[in-house]
Formats: C-alpha cells, structure tokens, sequence
C-alpha cells in the first residue's frame, strides 16, 4: 500500500493534506479516537471518495469493503445477500469452510437476524470474495467472542491466498490475534503522517 501527496477535505473542512503512507505488511490496522479519519482514508483507498487531483493512491485490482454500518438489504435472506452482489452459487456457498457456522440463521430474512449474525454474513460474504485487498471498518462490532475467534482464523488464512488485510478497531483485544502492523492516528487535522507508536491521544 502506498499513499502520496493525499490531499481529501469535507467541503471546507481539511482532513488530509500532503499525506504520506506505505506499507508493505499483510495486515494493518489503523487505530485511533472516533472521527479521526479512519474510515475517511479506508474510503479513499475503496475508492468511494475521491481525493484531489494531485494525490497518487494505489489502487488494488480487486478490493472489498466492509462498510462499519449494516449493508445487508433487511428483505433478503442472509444467501439472498451473497448471491446479489457476488458472482457465486450455492453450491460454492455451502462448500465454504464456514458455512456450517453460519448456516442455522443464512437463510433467514437480514431483519430477522440479530445484529452480531448480519456481521457474520457480511464477513462471509468478504471471505468468499476473497479479494486483492480487503478492508474492514470495525469488523467485529456485536459479535461475541468465539464468532471473533472464528472469523479472525478465516481472515488469516485468506493471507495464504496473498489478499492483504486493512482494518480499523477500538478494541485491542478484537485484532490481537490478527498481529496486524498499528498505525496510529492522533486526533488533529489536517492528517499529514500517522504514528507507529500510541501517543495516547
């Protein structure tokens, strides 16, 4: 991953100015207080937001983003929300080393799931993909911790596969197994470098 010369503002507000990133670790994670920019620079990098003209970003061939919000339609069954936007059957679905995790609630309705299990189906839905780069925006928020445990197994051995991994998290104890690369962002802007160390801000 290499960033250059980022330059990104809200209208008038400035969040990124001059940035510079590179990194070739198969798993990062961006850290910091809510509001920072985390999910702004993950946007940019998905390329869901456009920076100025002068920045140079490299791009993935193949990204997938996990969005931090709930992005299952709430009609469509778990399955029904795979089958959508990938280009897979059923029959790959069930073959998935996962599915017998998922399988007791994919076939229910998205608004009949709890919240826990639409992450899950989201995270499944990524891991079938299996893209260049994946990235995730608070990845495990409501899931207890042995779905962690599970899904974090799966997102490690996607490595093998040479997708490389960009996550964000307030919670040390939902990516320590992943032993991802921290970056830090400390809370002012513009952001023009991120920290390898936790200044505590």
């Amino acid at each position: 991953m290499q960033i250059t010369g980022l330059t990104f503002s809200y209208e008038k507000f400035l969040v990124f100015d001059d940035f510079n990133f590179e990194s070739s670790e198969p798993i990062i994670a961006f850290k910091g207080p809510s509001g920072c920019g985390k999910t702004t620079l993950l946007k940019i990098i998905s390329q869901n937001l456009t920076p100025e003209k002068k920045s140079v970003v490299q791009y993935s061939k193949s990204t997938y983003f996990v969005i931090q919000e709930d992005s299952l339609f709430p009609w469509l069954t778990g399955e029904e929300n795979i089958l959508k936007f990938l280009d897979t059957d059923k029959k790959k679905i069930q073959s998935q080393k996962l599915f017998p995790f998922v399988e007791s609630f994919l076939f229910k309705k998205a608004s009949e799931m709890s919240y826990g299990q639409r992450r899950m189906i989201e995270l499944f839905r990524a891991l079938i993909f299996k893209p260049d780069l994946l990235l995730l925006d608070e990845p495990f928020n409501f899931m207890d911790k042995k779905s962690r445990c599970v899904f974090t197994s799966e997102i490690i051995s996607l490595l093998e596969s040479r997708t490389k991994v960009i996550l964000t998290s307030h919670y040390n104890e939902d990516i320590s197994d992943l032993k991802p690369t921290v970056y830090y962002f400390n809370n002012s802007f513009p952001v023009r470098e991120l920290s390898t160390e936790d200044n505590k801000l």
